[in-house]
């Protein structure tokens, strides 16, 4: 269920950070916003992204943490998996923002 929940959040994310990205593109091109207003308020939305990245991170962390100490040996090594996986994925997000950052420049 954890593992369905966090791949759930990094879709969401994408998902947001694209929509955005679309958003500051029309507002920009209908003269709302300039160009350099555009890219100050897209690269605050990806900063607070990326922070509440980390935020959900060390939550399903802790929260794993607390599990585990209720959990048998065999699931224990799946979480133990799931856990790293977790980890892993976090540069993974940090990228997603970098490549979304470079596509409004």
């Amino acid at each position: 269920m954890m593992k369905e929940i966090f791949y759930s959040s990094i879709g969401t994310i994408s998902l947001t950070s694209h929509k955005f990205k679309e958003l500051v593109e029309d507002l920009i091109q209908n003269e709302q916003l300039t160009k350099e207003e555009g890219k100050r308020l897209y690269d605050e939305i990806m900063q607070n992204t990326q922070v509440k990245g980390e935020e959900l991170k060390s939550v399903v962390l802790g929260y794993l943490e607390q599990v585990k100490s209720n959990i048998q040996a065999p699931a224990m090594e799946k979480l133990n998996a799931f856990a790293e996986n977790f980890s892993k994925n976090i540069p993974f997000l940090q990228d997603l923002i970098k490549k979304q950052k470079a596509s409004v420049n």
